[in-house]
């Protein structure tokens, strides 16, 4: 992002900066955003994102896809995608709109909270229901545990709607008119802000009031003047800490365990506070509190100073410092900063190499062989020059592309020589921090002050990014080798496991199966007892055949062996199963006896010849008129 400073305000320009084509695919837009930090942390404008007059509130949808505005004149309410960058859609609305909370994860549910006592329910079709609450609505919140929507206003009542059943419930009984809800997420207690400057805690579970806290008390003590206070906002840090903002322009943070509060801030406008927020972060929690006119950002801990002040108090800090000198100035306020970071004490390995670097170019300023660099204009560097920009672009790319581990076999000495004084350079880049990365931009500086240098500097960087490119082609060419030895490794791995299985499944297959077919009035259990009995009552072995005879000794050479069961089939028992043809043979002879019927019958019937058939016909009477013309008249 493009900052620039004026009289020691800041001014961010949004529209500055690279943008992606939108022809590109997402796979390309992902990889160019992982290796270009410019591009990675753009700020990209949602379009059509304004009102026509005013906006009221901004919500964003809990999986961080959507974003819900609305605003006025006319009352609007508009939905973006923020995968797109574009309006999704827009409806039009009755009355402004006060409060807005989603309902579900995307943008399929939503409740409003509108001026003229309405409350309307939108899904993804449009409105889906609307009524009215008894009074005025200045407030709302919803527990997700309970289901219950509490909505306050100018009466003393704190209103639950459940979404659940859909009706209303009893609602609790306040001291006096309420300006603000909120419900904690972790144990569900529901916190009021009160317009005499009390703040209610009530447990829905039993719908008791838990506590208050005098919050009026505290502000009136705090600015020594006896005033009516209200409570107009509440936020909780965690569920031990909440944030209250009053209508004399004080935000107070409180402790539930304890009545004093904790910390006083004043934002000196006397305007009601509209919203508290806590961001959390690493090197302390941050408090976002805004009134009409301005927002602060301070420190939850001791809450004294503001993020802002102690920019201006740096920058201020900074100008206190002795002049900088007339030539290379930006070179050597960088070298002063290395000059204040090496006093600094190291606690670790890691900050003491980076307080030595440090050192090692603040020494430039001290150096007598480098006055001339910041008194004689000859040696001013010209950052705006294409040469320097050359240069500048070289080192951006060596340090993004980082450390490359590569085997030194096979290679000739020079090449050995410069890929270990490279390597040691992009090693050495990729570890410091912005510190010692701008040690090395002053180097930098410093060698390009001649022109000649520059042209030696340019080319020997060419030269390392073409043995880099060779390096990291032989670094593929040997990862790819690998995975082929590893996939012929695994492929002779599945193979010998596939051979073993199939030795294993031959080594359990049954010696022989044969099949019986058996009649419709037989069971299978009948059967094998019968053929069971059959066997051992059968002929001796001196009446069998031949065939007969040799399965009968190769079974009887089985049983007297001493086998395993587990090694040979079925423990070495077989099954045989000789199939019948009595089912075939019935149907034979059924059809066999049908036919003899019908022949039978066929006999019985006697049959007369054709000619005592014709014989005892009648003549049928003939046209005796037949070829003549009758007269009719």
């Amino acid at each position: 992002m493009e900052v620039s400073t004026v009289n020691d305000v800041k001014i961010y320009n949004l529209s500055a900066g690279k943008s992606l084509p939108e022809w590109m695919s997402s796979r390309a837009r992902r990889k160019l955003e992982q290796r270009n930090t410019d591009v990675r942390q753009r700020i990209q404008l949602i379009q059509d994102f304004e009102m026509p007059d005013v906006s009221n509130t901004v919500n964003i949808t809990p999986d961080g896809k959507y974003v819900w505005a609305s605003g006025n004149y006319k009352p609007w309410l508009k939905c973006y995608d923020l995968n797109n960058l574009s309006l999704k859609f827009e409806r039009g609305l009755d009355a402004d709109v006060v409060k807005l909370i989603p309902l579900s994860e995307d943008y399929s549910k939503v409740v409003i909270l509108e001026e003229e006592r309405w409350i309307e329910m939108h899904a993804m079709l449009g409105r889906y229901f609307r009524m009215r609450m008894p009074c005025q609505g200045r407030d709302m919140a919803l527990s997700e545990e309970s289901s219950d929507l509490y909505l306050v206003g100018s009466k003393s009542e704190v209103y639950r709607f459940n979404l659940e059943q859909g009706c209303w419930l009893t609602p609790f009984e306040a001291t006096a008119p309420l300006n603000c809800v909120q419900v904690c997420t972790e144990h569900q207690l529901v916190i009021c802000g009160t317009t005499n400057g009390v703040v209610e805690a009530w447990d829905h579970r039993d719908r008791s009031l838990c506590g208050t806290l005098d919050t009026g008390a505290s502000v009136n003590s705090y600015i020594g003047e006896n005033k009516s206070i209200a409570v107009t906002s509440l936020a909780f840090s965690d569920p031990l800490h909440i944030g209250v903002g009053t209508s004399s322009g004080q935000i107070v943070t409180y402790d539930l365990r304890a009545r004093r509060p904790l910390i006083i801030k004043d934002h000196n406008n006397e305007l009601p506070i509209k919203k508290i927020e806590f961001i959390k972060r690493e090197d302390g929690d941050v408090v976002a509190s805004m009134d009409s006119r301005m927002l602060k950002l301070w420190y939850e801990e001791d809450g004294i100073k503001s993020m802002i002040a102690d920019e201006r108090e740096e920058s201020a800090v900074k100008k206190k410092v002795e002049k900088l000198p007339a030539v290379n100035k930006s070179l050597a306020a960088r070298l002063r900063d290395e000059a204040a970071a090496a006093d600094k004490k190291a606690e670790t390995k890691k900050e003491k190499k980076k307080s030595k670097k440090s050192d090692a170019a603040s020494t430039l300023l001290a150096d007598d062989r480098f006055k001339k660099l910041f008194e004689s204009e000859d040696f001013e560097v010209d950052e705006t020059s294409e040469q320097f920009l050359k240069n500048a672009s070289i080192a951006q790319k060596m340090k993004a592309k980082g450390p490359v581990e590569v085997d030194s076999e096979g290679e000739e000495e020079s090449g050995e020589e410069s890929g270990s004084e490279v390597d040691s350079e992009v090693q050495a880049s990729g570890s410091d921090d912005e510190e010692s990365n701008s040690a090395v931009w002053m180097e930098e500086e410093v060698h390009g002050t001649d022109m000649t240098s520059d042209l030696e500097s340019a080319s020997s960087d060419e030269d390392v990014d073409q043995s880099l490119k060779k390096k990291r082609a032989k670094v593929r060419a040997a990862r790819k080798i690998e995975r082929n030895i590893q996939k012929s490794q695994k492929y002779d791995e599945r193979k010998e496991a596939k051979k073993v299985r199939k030795e294993q499944r031959l080594a359990t297959k049954p010696s022989k199966f044969v099949l019986h077919s058996i009649g419709s009035g037989e069971t299978t259990r009948k059967f094998v007892d019968e053929t069971v009995a059959n066997k051992a009552d059968g002929p001796s072995e001196e009446s069998m055949a031949l065939g007969d005879r040799k399965t009968a000794s190769n079974r009887r050479d089985r049983k007297a062996k001493k086998v395993n069961e587990d090694e040979v089939p079925f423990g070495g028992r077989e099954m045989t199963f000789t199939i019948s043809k009595r089912d075939k043979d019935l149907r034979a002879e059924a059809a066999k006896s049908k036919q003899a019927a019908h022949v039978a019958e066929r006999k019985e019937v006697t049959r007369r010849p054709n000619a005592l058939v014709t014989k005892g016909l009648k003549k049928l009477p003939g046209n005796l008129n037949v070829g003549k013309r009758q007269n009719t008249f």
